[in-house]
């Protein structure tokens, strides 16, 4: 995939993001880390409770080490 085809997922990226409620599940997890990694949403973009909960995770961990 390119940035361009990343760029185009936005949009249907930010509906999706807005469904993400806490406790997170294990996939929720994988979705926030992959398009944060891909650069498609912030951290800033997670609602407070979804960040305070995948900031435990060992994706978000990942994400510090890049």
């Amino acid at each position: 995939m390119t940035k361009e085809h990343f760029i185009k997922e936005i949009p249907a990226i930010k509906a999706e993001l807005e469904l993400i409620k806490t406790p997170l599940k294990f996939n929720d997890s994988v979705h926030i880390y992959r398009w944060l990694f891909r650069e498609q949403i912030t951290l800033e973009m997670l609602p407070e409770k979804v960040f305070k909960e995948f900031k435990e995770t060992e994706h978000y961990k990942a994400l510090l080490n890049k």
